[in-house]
């Protein structure tokens, strides 16, 4: 067990980066430590903490992963801010999304003497979880840093760093689902609750709505799993003894990179105006998919370090959940394949883990990339 690897993910779980005070804590540490072993650091207003290092070798390459998480929900079991290791496994909020893929990059890097590269970039963006608000407009810490810093990005290649692990296998992401968060507002008619047949329940609406949207996803993705509909909130009602007149849904589409969003977001709208119910739908979000071919360097060089570490090879999958590779192809034109430590089922669940095999395996797999 790499014991300095384990102590820097501790120390990045112990600091609450779902707040603001502490993403600007995590920056500043970070800063300080990767100033520490030789690199160049700046940090943005935005806390976005970009980190670059010149070596001997030819062009560039780009890391990426997200400082923040999301806020702990009250069903854990233990202190999300404590880190514990138990069974192989290090538990605390962040250490599969993405605190592990933090440490496993230091890790890495923090010894490198020599590199196949002229130039490693290490782009460890905040408000990937939670975008913030610039201008009455909501925007992802990548974004904002490539909106004001473009010019500082060298590479043409990256790597961003989300769990891909599988059982302690590592896979590589070649591309990732979009997704379209909208809100359904359905309307009925409040009463008395003695008096049910003078009003019209909102709520009763609502799950007939869920259930026709359901039924709608799975004819049209055929699995109803990678494009996967969630409906995450529900809101409606005042009083038990009030019949509700008005229910609100907060949902999520997830588009796969063979579907074209404004279909997907078209058919929505078709199967709410060919309904009977008073509605309001409001489309919060888009974010598209993405997609890189499989014989891109970058994904040729993963691979190959992947059997040279482990060797075996590595499956290659779609991840099935939205990362910041669109961002940086879309804004800097980096070709960015998807991969670190850590299983997606363990991203913004109670008691949080990443297996500590995992964060050992991608600290070798990317100095593997990384060196000469």
């Amino acid at each position: 067990m790499s014991k300095g690897l384990i102590k820097f993910c501790k120390d990045l779980i112990n600091i609450p980066t779902y707040e603001r005070e502490g993403q600007k804590e995590m920056s500043n540490f970070l800063s300080a430590e990767f100033q520490r072993i030789g690199f160049d650091v700046m940090i943005d207003k935005f806390y976005n903490t970009y980190a670059t290092k010149r070596f001997g070798g030819q062009g560039s390459l780009l890391i990426n992963a997200h400082l923040d998480t999301v806020p702990p929900s009250g069903l854990w079991t233990r202190n999300p801010l404590v880190p514990k290791i138990q069974d192989g496994r290090l538990y605390g909020l962040g250490a599969a999304d993405d605190k592990g893929a933090i440490a496993s990059i230091y890790d890495a890097v923090r010894n490198l003497e020599h590199s196949r590269f002229k130039n490693v970039e290490i782009l460890l963006s905040n408000h990937e979880e939670m975008a913030t608000e610039v201008g009455q407009e909501m925007f992802n810490g990548t974004t904002l840093f490539l909106m004001h810093h473009r010019k500082k990005v060298k590479s043409k290649i990256g790597i961003n760093m989300e769990p891909t692990f599988l059982h302690c296998k590592p896979r590589i992401a070649i591309g990732h689902t979009g997704g379209i968060s909208f809100d359904l507002s359905i309307y009925g008619k409040q009463c008395h609750s003695s008096l049910p047949s003078k009003g019209i329940n909102a709520i009763s609406q609502a799950c007939e709505v869920i259930r026709i949207l359901e039924e709608h996803n799975k004819e049209e993705t055929g699995n109803g799993h990678s494009g996967a509909l969630n409906v995450g909130v529900i809101q409606g009602g005042t009083y038990r003894n009030v019949v509700p007149g008005t229910c609100q849904l907060q949902c999520l589409r997830r588009i796969l990179p063979t579907e074209d969003i404004t279909a997907v977001e078209s058919n929505i709208n078709n199967l709410m105006q060919n309904s009977d119910f008073k509605y309001k739908l409001k489309v919060r979000k888009r974010a598209y998919s993405y997609s890189l071919e499989e014989d891109t360097v970058i994904v040729r060089l993963l691979k190959s370090s992947v059997a040279a570490i482990t060797g075996k090879e590595a499956p290659v999958i779609l991840y099935n959940a939205r990362t910041d590779a669109f961002l940086l192809n879309k804004h800097a034109d980096v070709k960015t394949v998807i991969f670190g430590p850590g299983d997606l089922d363990q991203a913004h669940s109670p008691d949080e883990y990443v297996c500590i095999e995992d964060l050992e395996i991608t600290s070798k797999i990317l100095k593997n990339c990384l060196k000469r």
